[in-house]
């Protein structure tokens, strides 16, 4: 199957297609907690895309997703992209409408301009009411549960065995700072390459001036007073190991 390159009529449940032994596994255990793996962006979810992508945690590291989701139309043009996005949800059921959106993530073909080979983009994104219904899951029930985690297993088992991607070409790209994902890449399977060092940059972010994040502090933009910036460094991570 290739990557979509238009919108879904609805999202396609994920809960009878094989993802490969790890990805099938995070879909049984999904499904003890009554949560609804899914692929597809449809018209239907697109509304719970935007909410995440405007809340504070999704702004502060990845403010590119308002842009993405801001309209049907860019979302069409999003999903378009190199030949197609191939869009994962975890939603849980709603009496008013079907799904509600939790997390969502993506593959599709962009090629990594500082790892050789890597064709294949990936990003993962956990709501707010997400992260809650996780800490709710490991104080009661699930010690372990991590929701950035199983978006991350339901990303790479559709990316390989719903869309046929390589694992070893799947990449992605964080900031330094952003300690949370990077933990998560590494419990994936992402490594950083010793020849592909980090670079320096500078994000806008959402933090007040004279806030110290990884020991740069937050200062306004001399072209736009209204925008704050730090220092950070870019971080290129590959996927190594991903047996399915």
């Amino acid at each position: 199957m290739s990557y979509p390159n238009t919108l879904s009529k609805t999202p396609l449940l994920l809960e009878t297609i094989d993802l490969g032994e790890r990805a099938n596994r995070a879909v049984f255990q999904l499904k003890q907690h009554n949560l609804i793996p899914v692929a597809g962006l449809a018209e239907e979810i697109l509304p719970d895309v935007q909410s995440i992508s405007r809340e504070p945690k999704v702004v502060e590291y990845c403010p590119n997703d308002i842009n993405r989701f801001g309209s049907i139309a860019l979302a069409n043009k999003w999903i378009g992209k190199e030949g197609g996005r191939g869009f994962v949800g975890i939603a849980r059921p709603d009496m008013a409408r079907w799904l509600r959106l939790l997390a969502y993530g993506w593959t599709g073909f962009e090629e990594n301009k500082h790892i050789v080979g890597a064709d294949t983009t990936s990003a993962y994104r956990s709501g707010e009411e997400g992260g809650a219904f996780a800490r709710e899951l490991r104080a009661n029930v699930d010690p372990n549960f991590s929701m950035g985690f199983f978006i991350g297993e339901i990303v790479l088992g559709t990316a390989v065995y719903l869309f046929g991607a390589k694992p070893d070409k799947i990449s992605l790209e964080t900031w330094g700072s952003n300690a949370p994902a990077r933990n998560l890449y590494d419990a994936l399977g992402f490594v950083q390459l010793p020849d592909v060092p980090n670079q320096p940059g500078e994000r806008p972010t959402l933090k007040p001036i004279g806030t110290k994040i990884n020991g740069n502090i937050v200062h306004v933009n001399p072209i736009n007073a209204t925008e704050h910036l730090v220092d950070d460094e870019r971080c290129y991570y590959v996927l190594r190991g991903y047996t399915g």
